[in-house]
Parts: C-alpha cells; structure tokens; sequence
C-alpha cells in the first residue's frame, strides 16, 4: 500500500521533471538516461522507456507515453544541485520504499532548484565575462599581455549585447549568434586599424578567438562523439552536425562585422609557402586574418598555465553559474588537466617532443580520469570538470579557423 502510494507520489510528471532537469542544465543525454533508470530501479519504481532528443523527451511507463520539450544550456550550479538531489534519492531508497514524506520532500527540493536565482548579478557576469575574454588571450591562445589589452577593448560591446539577448531570450536569444560576432568582427577591425596597425596581423586571431571562446562549439563536437560512441546516434550526429554549423556562423558573421569598419585593413600579408610579401586590395584585403603566429610570445608557459589558466578555469565555471563553495574541486581538475597540456606542448620543447594531436588526447585522458574520479568520491557530474578544459582547448576554434579558409576569396592566406 505504502508502495503504491510512493510510486503515485513519485508520479511520471515527477520523474520526467527531473530527466529534464538533467537534461536541460548540460549533462549528456546517455548520462541523463542512465541516471533516471538506476533511480528507477532502486526506488522499485517502474522502469520508464526513455528516448531522449535534443529539445524534447518521451518516455513510455505503464500508464502510457509522455513526451515534454526543453530548453537547452549549461547552469553548472543548478546541475550540481539535481545530481545531489539524485545522490540523496539513491542513498536514501529503502527509506522511501517505506514513506511518503521523503518523496514529497524531494519534489519540493527540485521545485525549488528549478525556480532558484542565478548565483551572480548582472555586474559580476559582465566583469567575469570580461576578465574571462582576457585571460583566454595568454592561457588558451598563447599571446601576451598586449594581445589582452587589444582583447579588452573588443571584448565589452559584444558582452554587453549577449547579456541582453539572454536577458530577453524569448524575443532575441536567437540573434546572439548573429550579433556577437558580427560586433567582435567590427570591434576587432577597428582596434586593429586604430591602435595595434603596427602589430603583427597573427595576433588578430588570437583577440577574436579569445572574444568567441564562450561562444565556440567545442562541447557540442565532443558531446557528440561522446553520446556517438554510446549507441545514442542521433543525438551525436545532431551535436556534431549543429557544431559545424555554429561554426560556420560565427566566421560567417565575423566576416560580415568585420566589413564594416575594417574593409582593406588587411594591406599586406605573407604568402605561408613562399614566405614572400603580397600586397592586397579591394575585397581581398577586406576579410578577416587568421593565420597564426609562430614566433613564441614574451609571457612564459609557466605563467599561462600555472597562474592564467587558474583563473581562466574559475571565470568559465562562474561563467556558467558555479557557486563559490563547489568550486574547488572541479577547477582543481581543468587546472591540473591544463597544467599537464602547458607542460607537454612547451615544457618538453613542444611538438619535437611530442605532436599536439597526442598531447589533446594526453589532456583530456588525463582530465576524464580526474572528472571521473570527482564524480565517484563527491559525486559532482564528471561533465562540469570537462567543459572548461575543452573549452580552453578549443576544438571549436580550429573549426572557425577552417571556415574561413573555405571561404571563396582571391586573398593568399
């Protein structure tokens, strides 16, 4: 009887809730499944049939199908607070096997997380979102303290207009793909024209990518592979696939900004087979530069990777809505991780040592065993230690970068 009664408690309404919550906050959808039926299964619930996309759910209980849509994003403070909740429900199963009030208090608890304020005010977002575009420029890119002061005159502007779009989703949340990097393609001419002409034009790819690195799809390309490589296809495909194209549209959209105040500030460029100078004009000089610099900057490694990349690492996480006092640990882990890239790539003398190719999969070997380990002892989603290390590593940026390489122009980049 008191069986039945928690089974009608813990109702369908209820489970989907948290599967979406899950869902919804950023962990894997093979994650969130497996997840929903071990509850299932210790509370001696009925097994639901899960099918989870990437904007809605079904699930097929005894009672029927139910299929609820969702929202997509990452909130690494209400996530923590859902896979604690879930930790408690496993913990405590017999107990709820045998009353009401626990259940009861559970749905309670995760009404609440649901409708809870974000950790941070607007002020604090715009100045981590700042402070996080200018530690990218030497702990993600490798640039120097130049290369940040470039970065925090473009990055503001197009802060500014994510912060609103986001604060008026339902009417412009789709235009911040289009309006943030149409505004750092301008922002980035007109610093570049202005202030740092004399510079070296490699850099400008660092202060552009340093500006898109919240934006870039590299969680989206390893998402996909993730869920791929655990029978869920089509939602990896789909990642995969929705990467490429956000990909496509942020170079597309900064090429577009960068039309506007930086048409043939790219004058002169150097031919990267015959190292010779070619002078451009017209609609070749007028799109935006992304070739990489060669010649090592004046910031040691153990600088960008020792004291930038922890404060990169806690920017991303506050970024994302991380409260304070569950930060330690998960930053511990991308800090670590990260240390051992800086080391591996700059330490052993770089790519004579080892390929970079090798030293990305070394990184995040090294960082899905730490986030893994976390997850088993604390029991904090092994998915908030990985995204700013994935972030920092940023597979997206190279897929911005091949963009603009297929773009057709009569440029020599």
């Amino acid at each position: 009887m008191l069986r039945s009664l928690v089974g009608s408690e813990m109702c369908i309404r209820d489970r989907l809730k948290l599967a979406l919550s899950l869902l919804a906050y950023g962990m894997p959808a093979v994650d969130a499944e497996h997840t929903i039926h071990e509850l299932a299964k210790v509370m001696k619930l009925p097994k639901p049939d899960l099918e989870f996309k990437l904007r809605s759910l079904s699930a097929r209980f005894v009672e029927g199908i139910h299929t609820v849509k969702c929202a997509r994003g990452i909130d690494f403070d209400k996530l923590t607070s859902c896979a604690e909740l879930t930790d408690w429900l496993h913990r405590n199963s017999e107990e709820l096997c045998s009353t009401c009030a626990g259940v009861r208090a559970a749905i309670s608890t995760l009404h609440d997380i649901q409708h809870q304020p974000k950790p941070y005010g607007w002020l604090i977002q715009l100045l981590n979102s700042e402070s996080l575009c200018i530690f990218a420029a030497v702990g993600a890119y490798s640039g120097d303290w130049e290369d940040a002061s470039a970065v925090a005159l473009i990055a503001p502007l197009p802060i500014l207009v994510s912060m609103l779009c986001r604060k008026w989703a339902q009417y412009w949340g789709t235009f911040e793909l289009v309006l943030c990097p149409l505004l750092i393609g301008a922002m980035t001419a007109v610093v570049y024209r202005n202030l740092h002409s004399s510079g070296e034009l490699c850099r400008v790819s660092i202060w552009y990518l340093s500006c898109l690195l919240i934006h870039l799809p590299g969680s989206d390309v390893v998402y996909g592979a993730y869920e791929t490589l655990h029978a869920s296809v089509e939602n990896g495909a789909a990642r995969v696939v929705g990467g490429v194209l956000k990909a496509m549209a942020l170079a597309v959209m900064l090429n577009v900004g960068w039309q506007i105040s930086g048409r043939e500030a790219v004058t002169e460029i150097v031919d990267p087979h015959t190292h010779a100078i070619r002078h451009l004009s017209g609609a070749a000089a007028s799109f935006v530069p992304f070739s990489s610099c060669s010649t090592a900057h004046n910031i040691s490694w153990q600088v960008a990777y020792a004291a930038c990349n922890l404060v990169l690492v806690s920017n991303i996480c506050l970024a994302f809505n991380m409260r304070l006092r569950k930060m330690i640990l998960p930053v511990l882990v991308g800090y670590l991780s990260l240390y051992v890239f800086g080391y591996l790539t700059f330490g052993l003398t770089g790519s004579e040592t080892i390929s970079g190719y090798v030293v990305n999969v070394i990184t995040l070997l090294v960082a899905g065993t730490l986030a893994v380990t976390l997850e088993l002892l604390h029991g904090s989603p092994s998915c908030i230690s990985v995204i700013p290390v994935v972030l920092i590593l940023a597979p997206g940026s190279s897929s911005v970068s091949y963009t603009h390489l297929t773009l057709p122009t009569k440029r020599i980049v």
